[in-house]
């Protein structure tokens, strides 16, 4: 969680893995997707994990 690492300096920012990409890269490697929606729907992950750092430390879109 964001907020248990709120109030330490050393955090600086988060890095993404398997839970931005896993679940598109499954259904685009199943040919249940393509390209558009694979991207489309990392990007909304991408998004809301971006949103809720943001919201935490009052950081704005860049």
């Amino acid at each position: 969680s964001f907020a248990a690492c709120a109030d330490i300096p050393l955090v600086r920012g988060f890095a993404i893995g398997r839970t931005i990409f896993s679940n598109a890269a499954k259904n685009w490697f199943a040919r249940a997707i393509d390209d558009d929606a694979a991207i489309a729907d990392m990007a909304g992950r991408f998004g809301a994990l971006a949103q809720a750092w943001q919201r935490l430390h009052g950081a704005t879109a860049v």
